[in-house]
């Protein structure tokens, strides 16, 4: 697939002209004068909201945590997630846009989390604390629902006693080849989680270099990128890595550098966006051919993205320090950038560093903002 023209809206505001030698702090301005002057979404309909529990009464607070991971439970839809800071919560929104929070994790300051659902409808939570010990929690899904829900609402989260000792899990993905979930930790090394046997143990160890992402394509196989951006496959039944020939795309002369921040895998493609040069791009299995769809913004970075099944890609672009967040399409007819991310219902919020992304049963998309304000943004895209 050859490389599409982006599509951009027009700045709205006056901004401020680049000149030769300008210092950081007037680019700095100009920048954010830019990127505040674009227009909001207006294709579809955005809605921003708090963490406060709208059930049981307020107990996550504002401002004090971010959002580790988000998950969808495809048996009935619900969003849950998770927030690390000083204190830990499992919260989940209903299918009527309800915040409900399930409880405080009973752990030290999580610094990082990644969640996963198993075949036996339990969410599981692999939390990495302040000594970069990183436990394994678990919280029964089929209890939230009741045909009295809210009343006869129970949420646990409950111990498993399994701990990655001294080091952290930056990824997590369920196989439905053998029905276990496979974690990535920061030190490279690979841990399946057996969940009818209840035990974890390591099954292989990345050579440094690696990306901090992971997918399954249900087959027995995981698939991450290595050093250099080297597409790799690893069977879990041989516990055999075959690198591949192709590397995920970067600028010339940067290859060195080329990495992947998120992939994901669907009806045999991996999809991702490097974590270097922000670019979006695909890995045909098969064929073994990578195919770069380009930059959606001149921002620095894609945060996150999510495929709807219709084959369109919506993803998140920021920039620390260059105004709020933008929403991005990728389609039929090459990028467009559907403009900074903010919600005015049932709250205003603006999306500064938008984190996760996760596409919900009926194709709404949902957005955490990363900058430890709590907040959750909703997307519909235009029908």
């Amino acid at each position: 697939m050859s490389n599409k023209k982006i599509k951009r809206r027009t700045a709205t505001g006056p901004g401020i002209p680049s000149k030769e030698g300008e210092s950081p702090e007037i680019r700095k301005l100009r920048l954010e004068r830019q990127y505040l002057s674009q227009p909001f979404i207006t294709e579809g309909s955005v809605f921003c909201f708090s963490l406060l529990d709208q059930i049981k009464g307020p107990s996550i607070m504002v401002n004090d945590y971010k959002i580790a991971d988000l998950v969808v439970y495809r048996k009935n839809g619900v969003l849950y997630g998770a927030t690390s800071g000083d204190e830990n919560h499992l919260f989940f929104m209903d299918k009527k846009k309800m915040i409900v929070d399930v409880g405080i994790v009973e752990a030290k300051t999580i610094n990082s989390g990644s969640m996963s659902i198993g075949y036996d409808s339990m969410l599981y939570f692999a939390a990495t604390d302040a000594d970069n010990n990183t436990i394994i929690l678990k919280h029964d899904l089929d209890t939230d629902y009741t045909d009295q829900y809210p009343l006869n609402y129970s949420g646990d989260i409950e111990e498993t006693g399994l701990v990655i000792e001294k080091d952290m899990v930056v990824g997590a993905v369920s196989n439905s080849w053998d029905k276990n979930i496979y974690f990535l930790t920061a030190n490279g090394k690979i841990y399946q989680f057996d969940i009818s046997k209840k035990i974890i143990h390591e099954i292989f160890e990345l050579e440094s270099g690696f990306s901090k992402s992971i997918c399954a394509d249900g087959s027995g196989n995981l698939f991450m990128v290595l050093s250099g951006g080297i597409l790799s496959r690893l069977n879990v039944n041989d516990r055999k890595l075959a690198k591949s020939t192709s590397r995920v795309p970067s600028q010339k002369g940067r290859e060195y550098l080329a990495g992947a921040e998120k992939i994901v895998y669907e009806n045999g493609k991996i999809y991702g966006c490097t974590s270097q040069d922000s670019y979006l791009f695909s890995y045909v299995v098969e064929s073994d051919k990578v195919f770069n769809f380009g930059k959606p913004d001149d921002n620095y970075d894609i945060r996150s993205f999510i495929v709807e099944k219709d084959g369109r890609i919506y993803g998140v672009t920021s920039t620390k320090g260059r105004g709020l967040g933008h929403l991005f399409l990728y389609g039929e007819n090459g990028f467009r950038d559907l403009g900074n991310i903010a919600g005015f219902m049932p709250l205003t919020g603006w999306c500064n560093e938008p984190s996760k992304m996760v596409v919900g049963n009926d194709g709404e998309i949902f957005i955490s903002d990363g900058d430890n304000r709590s907040k959750l943004f909703l997307y519909f895209p235009k029908i």
